[in-house]
């Protein structure tokens, strides 16, 4: 048994055993199983005499996280970090992970450990080489710091934040959130396809939205309610966006293999956040929902929610997780680990401006009809459509700038109690305010612009160097988007928020704007029919605005959509033609609620249904009521354009035209096959089975085979 003064070693990185090795690890490292290196790091203790050295590589994540928590204990508590350097997180281009050096000493170290914190230099090895080799010359570099280990022991977990000055450590000696309220983490459902849809997808007649607390599920006997799946960076309020199949108190989902942690706390109102994280967390308020592991969430006492919102968007927050695990995977059982406050200074002004950050991000959040409280399109509103722009960007400034001021001032109240004003500074990017992400962007400008004729707002961002800047290509697209639905009847003019989605189509909410009578809008690259898309798209844009301005809100519209100099209503046809497609399968996260009857590339035949007012008989009206009528006017068109080649006149264009004409005859007869014979079928669909599946139900013929006759959903 020779022992070693100095073993050196890049141990394997693995944590998925076979059951030799699995067995082996859990019999005699049971505590430190999390991953091979772990148990490496342990077992070379070993071969060290007393007092002797290990010098390692290995990945970063055992500094942090709590499935190497116990590996940490037996270090700081028996063993000592002589030296470490955390690099970049791509620093080291062969390793997969990113990873960290250092020496450990098989005892007490009675000197302070040395540490190199690289992670903020990009560059790779040559750079971390080079900062290294500078923090040895200037100890007051910024990134290297000297501590006992005897810290380490202050924080939850004993995560290795070498870096937290002592006031941080202080500040730990506090109750841990995670001691005052429950903080979970959420369901996994095993299948969420099964399970999971989002909510615009299913009939909404069945949903739970207002569903309350325990008393209320109890009652409910419907089908969908709302679930918090995390989602992208957004704070206060939003990302609501999927149902869970709660059917039967959830009778399904309780009989599979799903995991329903904390089904005590469904429902509630609380608040959760995004687990995995590009670089800072976000929370949101949560109520009448279920909760998914992606989105945990806490439960404080209902009058205290606000003031943790606040708390949880805070910097303090991001501050204090950088050092509990800066993996940015912050699951529940770290953030249970932030430190509370205990006295609450300025309670009162905290919870009113995080009510009124909820109130701008809610009104934000609904004003898009992808929420499922989506009352009514803002552009809607005024005498033309310019005007009602102009008016959207200046209410729109001026909450993103109070929010602005708001986040500021939060961040400003926190740090006065958590008593950190040498730490950290209340400053708050301005890309870091999550509503009107699509729809504006952060300019920066310069400052010699005249402020004379300024709005308050406008001075706020100049005096910052920035300017909001509005993109009207998205807000007419989603004009667009909502004169469609008012055609199916999925909004009306008359009355607010979601009209028709399942259920019985009343024509009786519909007068100012009368919905498509057979849900089928054909989309043509000539005005082929009455009541193709671009004429009731035009009847709508009157119906809203009356005639008098009419054409100037369609070249309005055209210069959003394109810079071409064609007619308004051209540059709008070849919108619907080419783009608008595209533009609802992103609107809507590839499950799209208006699907497109596509022959192909020639634009030969293209019409728009409804999905939610779908039955049997759908494919056959549109193939015989739009496809047979289109294959008409294009051989009369043919016929015509013969004449006009045989006389000579415009004899090329002619030509041309014809030969165009020709193509797309040959498509939509190519096309008209599939159509006879999914359209003989009368394939009918259940809303609840979701987009995917009726997608893909509405183009299979019973003998199994799939004839494509919607557009793509890629």
């Amino acid at each position: 048994n020779n022992k070693y003064h100095v073993v050196c070693t890049n141990p394997p990185y693995l944590n998925k055993y076979n059951l030799k090795l699995k067995k082996f690890v859990e019999t005699n490292y049971k505590d430190y199983k999390g991953d091979l290196f772990s148990v490496f790091m342990v077992r070379v203790f070993d071969f060290l005499v007393e007092d002797g050295y290990s010098g390692w590589m290995t990945p970063m994540v055992w500094m942090f996280i709590k499935t190497y928590e116990e590996l940490r204990k037996y270090i700081i508590l028996n063993k000592s970090i002589v030296t470490l350097i955390q690099m970049e997180y791509s620093a080291f281009e062969e390793a997969v992970v990113p990873i960290c050096s250092f020496i450990l000493k098989n005892g007490k170290e009675k000197e302070k450990g040395l540490y190199f914190k690289l992670s903020d230099f990009k560059g790779g090895m040559e750079v971390q080489n080079q900062k290294v080799l500078e923090a040895l010359e200037n100890k007051n570099c910024g990134y290297f710091y000297e501590v006992n280990e005897k810290n380490f022991e202050k924080i939850p977990g004993m995560p290795i934040g070498y870096w937290a000055s002592d006031k941080i450590r202080d500040v730990f000696e506090n109750k841990l959130i995670g001691d005052l309220f429950p903080v979970k983490k959420g369901a996994d459902t095993g299948n969420n396809d099964l399970f999971l849809k989002m909510w615009h997808e299913v009939n909404l007649k069945k949903s739970g939205l207002t569903l309350g607390i325990e008393e209320d599920k109890k009652k409910f006997n419907g089908k969908w309610v709302p679930y918090n799946k995390g989602g992208e960076f957004r704070k206060w309020y939003g990302n609501l966006e999927y149902f869970i199949n709660w059917e039967n108190d959830g009778y399904d989902l309780k009989n599979s293999k799903a995991n329903l942690r904390s089904p005590y706390l469904y429902f509630r109102d609380g608040i959760t956040w995004n687990a995995l994280s590009s670089s800072k967390t976000s929370a949101r308020i949560s109520a009448n929902s279920i909760f998914d592991s992606a989105g945990s969430s806490m439960f404080p006492q209902k009058e205290e929610i606000e003031y943790y919102l606040a708390f949880m968007n805070s910097k303090i927050v991001d501050y204090l997780l950088k050092i509990l695990n800066p993996t940015l995977n912050y699951g529940a059982g770290t953030i249970s680990n932030l430190p509370d406050a205990g006295i609450k200074k300025s309670k009162e002004r905290i919870k009113n401006k995080c009510q009124e950050n909820i109130d701008f991000s809610k009104e934000e959040w609904d004003s898009r009809e992808t929420s499922w409280d989506f009352k009514k399109l803002y552009l809607i509103n005024g005498k033309d459509l310019k005007t009602a722009f102009e008016d959207y960007c200046s209410h729109w400034r001026d909450n993103f700038v109070q929010l602005h001021k708001n986040e500021e001032e939060l961040n400003r109240l926190f740090i006065e109690i958590y008593e950190l004003q040498d730490e950290i500074d209340e400053k708050v990017e301005f890309e870091d305010i999550t509503i009107l992400k699509e729809e504006a962007s952060i300019i920066q400008i310069d400052n010699n612009i005249s402020k004379e004729f300024l709005t308050e707002s406008e001075k706020y961002l100049y005096d910052r160097g920035v300017s909001l800047e509005f993109n009207k290509n998205i807000l007419i697209k989603q004009f667009i988007s909502y004169a469609v639905g008012c055609m199916f009847g999925r909004y009306s003019l008359d009355e607010e928020g979601l009209v028709f989605a399942g259920g019985e189509f009343d024509k009786n909410k519909y007068s100012k704007f009368i919905p498509d009578e057979d849900n089928c809008i054909p989309i043509t690259d000539s005005e082929y029919f009455s009541d193709d898309i671009v004429t009731r798209f035009v009847e709508f844009v009157k119906t809203v605005y009356g005639e008098e301005t009419l054409e100037e809100n369609l070249k309005f519209i055209s210069q959003a959509l394109s810079n071409k100099n064609d007619a308004p209503k051209e540059i709008i046809r070849e919108y619907f033609l080419k783009n608008f497609y595209e533009d609802h399968l992103k609107r809507y996260k590839k499950r799209p609620i208006y699907w497109l009857y596509d022959s192909g590339k020639k634009n030969g035949f293209k019409a728009l249904i409804y999905m939610h007012r779908y039955n049997e008989q759908t494919t056959a009206k549109v193939r015989i009521g739009y496809l047979h009528e289109l294959q008409k006017h294009y051989e009369r068109r043919a016929s015509f354009l013969k004449d006009e080649i045989e006389s000579n006149n415009n004899r090329k264009k002619a030509e041309q035209e014809l030969k165009k004409i020709k193509s797309q005859l040959d498509e939509c007869k190519q096309f008209d096959e599939k159509m006879n014979h999914l359209s003989s079928e009368y394939i009918s669909i259940d809303l609840d089975d979701g987009v995917k599946v009726n997608y893909e139900k509405v183009q299979t013929g019973r003998d199994g085979k799939k004839y494509e006759i919607l557009g793509k959903v890629k």
